[in-house]
């Protein structure tokens, strides 16, 4: 753990709420949590509240195109540096007694520049924020779009539609 109390931990990707009573194949997708939600939506408010999180990413993908024949986009830092995704995480406690960690990325609408790949995108915070949104009494500010230069793109291969790609390549 770092000395200002933040450690890098492995998390599930899917948030559990802590609260959630059913079995975790029951879980409704909480991949991403909408930006516009987070605050008040019974599903997000909690860990909104007390959980929030940073989410480092290289990147992520976004696909254009009609369904048959659709184009895989990378995004990154125009710097090459990590991205800071704005997340929430849970602990949630298992019918069987296990613990198990778990993270959502909040996404929000999309800036001008990233609305021609897609019309959501994840809420990257700007690494000074990081402390503001872990730890901030209103946060809420934070969600916002980032900057139109924020990202650059590249056009990749199809493979990475497949599982497995990288296992053998």
């Amino acid at each position: 753990m770092a000395s200002d109390g933040n450690e890098l931990v492995p998390m599930r990707w899917g948030l559990v709420p802590y609260w959630w009573k059913k079995s975790l194949k029951e879980v409704p997708s909480t991949f991403n949590a909408r930006a516009e939600r987070v605050a008040d939506g019974p599903m997000w408010r909690g860990d909104f509240k007390s959980r929030r999180c940073i989410i480092p990413a290289s990147g992520f993908y976004e696909w254009t195109g009609p369904k048959a024949a659709r184009i895989p986009h990378y995004f990154s830092a125009p710097d090459g540096r990590p991205l800071a995704f704005a997340g929430l995480w849970g602990n949630w406690h298992s019918p069987g007694g296990e613990d198990i960690l778990s993270a959502t990325i909040i996404v929000g609408p999309a800036n001008e520049w990233m609305s021609a790949y897609h019309d959501r995108e994840p809420v990257i915070l700007d690494w000074q924020d990081a402390a503001a949104w872990m730890r901030g009494d209103n946060p809420a500010f934070l969600l916002r779009p980032p900057p139109e230069d924020a990202l650059r793109e590249w056009i990749v291969a199809t493979r990475v539609n497949r599982s497995g790609v990288g296992d053998d390549d």
